[in-house]
């Protein structure tokens, strides 16, 4: 998955670099497995501005 990740996120990636005051919200869910090895089942990401305000677009803020 970790080798996924920046392929599926480039945008979110690219994004993160353009604004230098904003941020990347990451969320996950994680499972334990029957063996008690933890592993994330999904991952998100989300783009914010220096005041934590959802970005709508990719070349527009709310």
């Amino acid at each position: 998955m970790f080798k996924a990740v920046p392929k599926l996120f480039a945008a979110e990636f690219d994004l993160l670099r353009l604004h230098e005051n904003s941020h990347l919200i990451i969320n996950a869910t994680v499972m334990r497995k029957p063996f008690g090895i933890m592993s994330i089942d999904e991952i998100g990401f989300l783009k914010v501005t220096e005041n934590w305000i959802l970005f709508s677009t990719t070349t527009k803020r709310i």
